[in-house]
């Protein structure tokens, strides 16, 4: 009995230390590298699964995705941030067949749209498209599209650049990375031997929609309404804008005039202007920027000029291809709303697949030619400037007393703006007033605002040199300057008695797109673009999508309370930052709780928990055989004593 009760003795003895080490491992922080001690033990149970706060990743260095690489990052993303992202596919969507094999699998025409989904429907959001390539072998658009996406949903969850934020909330991005996906698959320029930017509806091509991937395309636009989108190429570095039909070549004999100014052509030559200078200098020096017939070549059945002309021009005509079982010709018969977009070319580099160690990084990326610049980094920022210009904005961006700040987003000129302001009156009476206007560029004007008020120009702008910016500190690095003081207003003196009530932020912008020099044909602007800002009688509609065109674009207000004004410190005098009367628009801070951004950063994964389970759980069964040994043991002890 001794001896038994000694073995019984080790034995719990064993079971005890085993019981203690699974149950150090069960309360092991995964990831953190440290044992919970007794005071996190409650909050850690309590979070068992809970996100963990989101971690700062060090810069990446950006690599090229394959066909495979983008449809995994596809479906990361939309299992990440199922509450902004929709992923889906043209064949199963829309019916098409794959134009062929990618590998095992057939190919397919991946469509990614990134917006705040809690806020729709919302027939009125801007929308913006973004194709990767429509030429396979030219490799550069589809890993841009890509990081652009990983930035703006990144972005979004960590809630650490309001401008970022504002994009994702207030505009419909809808991206293609691949839309010739065999071609990409590939490494070759066509589908199946078409080039699939000579196979779309305008300019009396020989044949258009032959293609899967020309097809794709016409069947996201038609369930949209776009206003602007990027096409990404390569072979020549160029930004080109409409015209770049075959018909719209030289000159007119008569006239002596070029042919290929459009009735848009004032506002693509600023645009075009402010996204060379915001993609920045790069290997090859700036992006030139034109007209395609002038940048490029013609040609006939382009995307760029399908998408701009195909609702109005004479050259656009149904198409019956035989190819894939064939296509209805009503699938490209348009209304007078849907192809009314800016379709910008970007063409890339010299080399249809620059080098990797060009691609650029992470580091810097909303600064031009900052610290991590690169193909995909400059050509991301092209992307996020269209998703802003594609519908003007007015930002607060702070508030000292009677003095007010503010940026106009989404516009390249501001024609006026000003503080609108409502006062009541000591007698209950009310009166709306405004402070004197003010002009000048926005951020995107070509060097934005560095350059000096142009003759006339109010100098109500701050023009960037009054908030210390420099070389280095740029008015167009979005990381350090989402928002900027480019307007400053103080409200004057109130009658004694009387308080302020409301303040708003009124602009109108761009009025000079309606500029014209000779346009072919010789019509007012046909864009949605130019018109949502410049004719309020501009109204289109598609698929349940709008534009509305207004002339006056209006902040969020700043209300007061009813509090009645004390008389020796009235309203819209310098308010001290603790008068509880004053109700600050939420758009000064951005109003969103970090998340996690990838897996690494999410909370114990289903792996994990599985993990601390079957760790506790034998800890416990280790734990309770060492007391049962324990009593056993001692039970056997005390009985070698017993009285005979």
């Amino acid at each position: 009995r001794t001896v038994h009760s000694s073995m019984m003795g080790r034995r719990s003895a064993v079971t005890a230390v085993l019981a203690l080490l699974v149950l150090t491992a069960c309360l092991y922080k995964p990831g953190h590298g440290a044992v919970v001690t007794e005071h996190e033990l409650p909050a850690f149970l309590s979070g068992l699964g809970a996100p963990r706060p989101p971690k700062t990743d060090p810069p990446r260095t950006f690599r090229y995705l394959d066909y495979a690489a983008i449809k995994s990052e596809l479906a990361r993303l939309e299992e990440l941030y199922p509450d902004l992202v929709e992923v889906y596919d043209a064949q199963t969507r829309y019916g098409l067949p794959s134009p062929g094999s990618c590998g095992s699998d057939p190919c397919k025409q991946y469509v990614l749209r990134i917006t705040n989904e809690a806020t729709l429907p919302d027939p009125d959001r801007p929308e913006v498209f973004f194709s990767g390539e429509l030429h396979g072998n030219e490799r550069v658009g589809p890993t841009t599209m890509m990081e652009f996406a990983r930035l703006l949903l990144e972005s979004y969850a960590a809630c650490d650049n309001p401008w970022l934020q504002r994009l994702v909330n207030t505009r419909s991005i809808v991206i293609m990375p691949s839309t010739n996906a065999l071609g990409y698959f590939q490494d070759v320029r066509e589908e199946n031997h078409v080039d699939p930017n000579r196979d779309f509806p305008i300019d009396n091509p020989s044949s258009c929609m032959t293609t899967i991937a020309a097809r794709a395309v016409n069947e996201v636009w038609r369930e949209h309404l776009f206003q602007v989108a990027l096409t990404y190429h390569g072979g020549m570095q160029s930004i080109a804008f409409e015209w770049g039909t075959r018909s719209n070549y030289g000159h007119d004999p008569k006239t002596q005039h070029k042919r290929d100014v459009s009735p848009d052509d004032t506002a693509q030559l600023m645009i075009g202007s402010s996204m060379s200078a915001y993609a920045g200098a790069f290997e090859e020096g700036l992006y030139p920027h034109g007209r395609l017939n002038d940048q490029v070549y013609p040609v006939r059945g382009g995307m760029e000029d399908w998408a701009y002309a195909a609702s109005w021009a004479d050259s656009a005509s149904p198409c019956s291809p035989s190819s894939y079982g064939g296509y209805p010709p009503e699938k490209t018969t348009y209304s007078k709303s849907q192809m009314r977009a800016f379709n910008i070319l970007i063409e890339c580099a010299s080399a249809k697949t620059p080098r990797a160690s060009t691609l650029g990084g992470s580091k810097e990326l909303l600064r031009p030619e900052g610290e991590g610049d690169g193909h995909v980094p400059r050509n991301l920022r092209l992307a996020l400037l269209m998703t802003d210009i594609v519908q003007p904005y007015v930002q607060w961006v702070s508030r000292a007393g009677a003095e007010y700040e503010w940026e106009v987003g989404g516009a390249m000129h501001v024609d006026s703006t000003f503080l609108e302001y409502g006062v009541e009156f000591a007698d209950g009476s009310t009166e709306m007033n405004r402070t004197e206007e003010l002009s000048g560029p926005t951020r995107w004007s070509g060097g934005g605002m560095f350059k000096k008020p142009a003759v006339g120009m109010n100098s109500g702008a701050v023009q960037g040199l009054d908030i210390k910016l420099d070389a280095t500190n740029n008015i167009h690095d979005r990381d350090i300057w989402p928002y900027v003081p480019a307007f400053r207003a103080s409200l004057p003196d109130l009658p004694p008695g009387s308080r302020l009530t409301n303040v708003t932020v009124v602009a109108m912008v761009d009025q000079i797109w309606k500029r014209q020099v000779h346009p072919v044909p010789d019509i007012p602007p046909q864009s949605h673009l130019v018109n949502a800002r410049t004719s309020a009688d501009w109204v289109k509609e598609n698929a349940g999508h709008r534009v509305i065109g207004q002339l006056w674009w209006r902040s969020e207000t700043i209300t007061f309370s009813s509090n009645p004004p004390s008389a020796t410190h009235a309203p819209n005098a310098a308010t001290p930052s603790n008068d509880t009367s004053i109700e600050p628009p939420p758009t000064f801070l951005p109003t969103c709780q970090p998340r996690p951004i990838d897996p690494e950063s999410a909370g114990l994964d289903l792996a994990e928990l599985a993990y601390v389970a079957f760790l506790c759980g034998i800890g416990l069964v280790a734990a309770v055989l060492a007391v049962k040994l324990h009593r056993r043991a001692r039970q056997a002890g005390e009985a070698v004593y017993e009285p005979v």
